[in-house]
């Protein structure tokens, strides 16, 4: 089986998945508290991982000091990722967050240059120059200036980037906790930050006391429904970064966010036509593939490196 090419899928197929299923119970439902979210992901993470483990379906390292040492910055990158992304959303519009998240290509591709020693082709610095180009395009008419919703948004950027930089160079290291040591682990120890955020700024009132529809059978399908397949899309994500590299993973994500624009054009009401901004998306996409194409067909240049653990070190 090719697997560059089947997690590519994968992590696409459930990138959109998750997409829609949040947005249905986030504004179809008016559910008051994405972080309530991010904490059902992390439970359905731990819960499903262990029971599958003492079921000896599946396998990873038993918690020690080791693991520790092995696994952590991860799960802070974690964090900080799901609330910078959180303070992005509400501070900036939906153009400029489309935006100034393809900057977060550029900067992974620079740290995977550096800490990965993995230099990108020509043809494939030129897609992601395109679609970077593509996005500004879009907004162009609509480049309205928050400085605490940029200085979210491009934090968003750098640690999510740093974050595909360490998982690869885990799942590179012979030592590594493996795919489902990551995924479990990066759960785990991020669990306990979600919940005080939860309760530091109210989320568990307005989700459980204030928000009324938790006797809708309908929504509390979708609700633990969203934990599920958040939980096989964040491991999807790994698997991809593992069998690809950490930009393909941005690059599919770009992709992903511009297939849900084209289906709301038709379905959801959300999209308002602009020639320009309708260009630029085709453009956009017509990279994004392009990209894709070039790293699933292509062998990537790696020059001589340090080791991972020097590498993790400097990270």
């Amino acid at each position: 089986m090719n697997w560059k090419l089947f997690s590519s899928i994968f992590y696409g197929i459930f990138g959109l998945i998750v997409v829609f299923i949040n947005k249905t119970v986030l504004t179809t439902y008016k559910f008051p508290a994405f972080s309530i979210l991010g904490m059902l992901q992390a439970t359905t993470i731990i819960l499903v991982l262990r029971t599958a483990k003492l079921a000896k379906l599946v396998s990873f390292p038993d918690l020690s000091i080791s693991v520790v040492k092995q696994i952590f910055p991860l799960p802070l990158f974690y964090v900080i990722n799901l609330l910078s992304s959180l303070g992005a959303t509400k501070r900036l519009n939906l153009p400029m967050y489309v935006v100034l998240r393809r900057f977060g290509i550029l900067i992974t591709m620079l740290l995977q240059t550096y800490f990965l020693n993995i230099v990108p082709s020509k043809r494939a610095a030129v897609a992601i120059f395109i679609i970077i180009s593509g996005s500004v395009f879009a907004a162009f008419e609509d480049l309205n200036f928050d400085v605490i919703g940029y200085l979210f948004i491009l934090a968003y950027d750098f640690f999510d980037s740093c974050e595909a930089i360490l998982v690869k160079l885990q799942l590179n290291d012979r030592k590594s906790v493996g795919q489902i040591g990551i995924l479990y682990y990066c759960a785990l120890f991020s669990f306990v930050p979600l919940c005080l955020y939860v309760f530091i700024t109210g989320d568990f009132k307005k989700a459980f006391v204030e928000f009324d529809q938790w006797t809708d059978i309908s929504f509390c399908t979708l609700f633990f429904g969203c934990g599920l397949a958040s939980a096989v899309f964040l491991y999807a994500y790994i698997m991809c970064t593992d069998y690809n590299n950490p930009v393909l993973s941005q690059v599919i994500a770009c992709l992903r966010n511009i297939l849900t624009t084209y289906i709301g054009m038709y379905i959801g009401g959300d999209y308002t036509f602009n020639f320009y901004n309708f260009v630029a998306l085709n453009i956009t996409m017509f990279a994004a593939f392009y990209y894709t194409y070039i790293n699933l067909t292509e062998t990537p240049k790696i020059v001589k490196s340090s080791s991972n653990e020097q590498l993790v070190n400097e990270v």
